[in-house]
């Protein structure tokens, strides 16, 4: 059985869904809510400080009910013990899968570089939703979008980390599309300016596709299920 690592957002797991649906896959870890410059610092240079426990009882979360909601599993994402395990039931931490299986492929895609912007406060710089906290702006400021250049750096690192220790692995990257995001021409530029500007031989690469209208959904983000069975489809080939 074919094991699947993933990491950027919805994207490249659905992707990784339908992969395991159609050709007998077997995702091991998903890795959501790390912009690249996150991953890199946090996890491979090491010089970053990590989400924990003590940033996470700073922020007062509007939602009181659910402990689980979407903006406690955001900060669990960036966590070194609930990295790469969104949503994936009896998962080990990323780093112990890495080390102990054969992973067979690594599905990536840039969602996080494109849309987000890394939050900044008591020695922490991490992704958040402002308006999932009550308490956000008394710590904690909004920055900009991460450049073209940095971005292709950060995942030359992840890739080039990701290789030397499963150099067999197979790793596909997808560039995010951007036309079902309308007129947002900032959103266009910024992904154009990366897949025109990213090379990378070591890899496979799938470009920003047009999403046909009767594929798209009412989130520009996520795509009908045949959309996901087709870029499947196209990862099976392109890994022969």
């Amino acid at each position: 059985m074919t094991n699947i690592v993933t990491f950027g957002s919805c994207l490249s797991r659905y992707i990784a869904r339908s992969y395991k649906r159609l050709f007998a896959g077997n995702i091991t870890n998903s890795v959501y809510h790390n912009r690249s410059d996150y991953f890199v610092n946090s996890f491979i240079k090491k010089n970053n400080n990590v989400v924990n426990q003590s940033l996470m009882n700073v922020l007062q979360s509007k939602n009181t009910i659910d402990i689980n909601d979407d903006a406690s599993l955001i900060l669990l994402n960036q966590t070194i013990e609930g990295l790469g395990q969104h949503k994936i039931e009896n998962s080990h931490e990323l780093m112990d899968n890495l080390q102990s299986l054969k992973i067979d492929i690594l599905i990536i895609d840039n969602f996080m570089d494109i849309s987000a912007r890394l939050s900044s406060g008591l020695g922490f710089n991490f992704f958040a939703r402002p308006n999932d906290y009550k308490n956000y702006e008394e710590n904690f400021s909004l920055g900009g979008f991460i450049t073209t250049s940095e971005s292709i750096e950060n995942f030359n690192t992840i890739i080039k980390y990701f290789k030397s220790i499963q150099p067999t692995m197979k790793i596909v990257f997808v560039h995010f599309p951007y036309n079902t995001y309308g007129e947002d021409s900032n959103r266009k530029d910024r992904s154009l300016s990366f897949y025109k500007e990213f090379n990378n031989d070591s890899i496979i690469m799938i470009p920003p596709l047009s999403i046909p209208k009767i594929y798209r959904t009412e989130v520009a983000s996520h795509f009908q299920e045949p959309q996901y069975t087709a870029y499947a489809g196209m990862i099976n080939i392109l890994i022969k």
